[in-house]
């Protein structure tokens, strides 16, 4: 159950865990911003098109008040790792204290011409992250990041993830959404989703009596 699953991530760890970052302004031609920071090395903040790519004000609110959950639930967790993205790279910092690393791999599909080695990548990538014995691994990303099936080796749930074309169904994670993962023996499972942030932390918590 999601609960269980909530309570193993902070008691147990040996996750994967790729967040959606926060909110931004919905920019229809967000790519070719997104596509102009990472070609050009730039931190888009200190841009003319920060607007197009970063938080939004109630983004950074959101990312704010994540962080503060993260904290009081002890979310055990020894590395992040970040979109080059500069929502991404705001949200790691925000929720998570910063990050070890950007990975150019995790900025969401779409900017640049791509084939479908696309999914591949993201699985190597992550792969390649170091598990530790009770923590979990961070990724600070997209909603399409994870958008095949060739991303994983086993999907361990029921839920309906793919559309007719075998891609990830549209708005797959609400923004601070998160997707779970495994690894074992060299290959990745999908466990289950917590479609948005509150969904996860409201497991861990009773109504407060008065």
């Amino acid at each position: 159950s999601k609960k269980e699953l909530a309570n193993d991530i902070i008691s147990n760890g040996g996750y994967i865990l790729l967040f959606r970052h926060a909110e931004r302004e919905k920019w229809i031609d967000v790519k070719k911003y997104d596509s102009i920071e990472v070609l050009n090395n730039l931190k888009a903040e200190n841009e003319y098109f920060s607007k197009a790519v970063c938080l939004n004000d109630r983004g950074l609110v959101q990312a704010k008040a994540m962080g503060e959950i993260i904290d009081k639930i002890n979310l055990p967790y020894h590395i992040v790792v970040s979109s080059p993205s500069c929502r991404a790279r705001q949200t790691a910092e925000l929720v998570f204290g910063g990050y070890d690393y950007i990975k150019n791999v995790f900025m969401h599909y779409g900017p640049f011409d791509e084939s479908k080695q696309f999914p591949i990548n993201v699985k190597n990538e992550i792969l390649k992250i170091k598990i530790k014995e009770n923590s979990n691994v961070i990724i600070s990303a997209h909603n399409n990041v994870i958008r095949s099936p060739d991303t994983f080796d086993r999907i361990d749930s029921n839920i309906n993830l793919y559309d007719s074309k075998r891609h990830i169904r549209g708005n797959f994670l609400e923004e601070g959404g998160f997707i779970v993962m495994k690894k074992e023996n060299g290959k990745l499972v999908f466990i289950d989703r917590f479609y948005s942030f509150h969904e996860f932390y409201k497991q861990l918590f009773k109504r407060p009596k008065n």
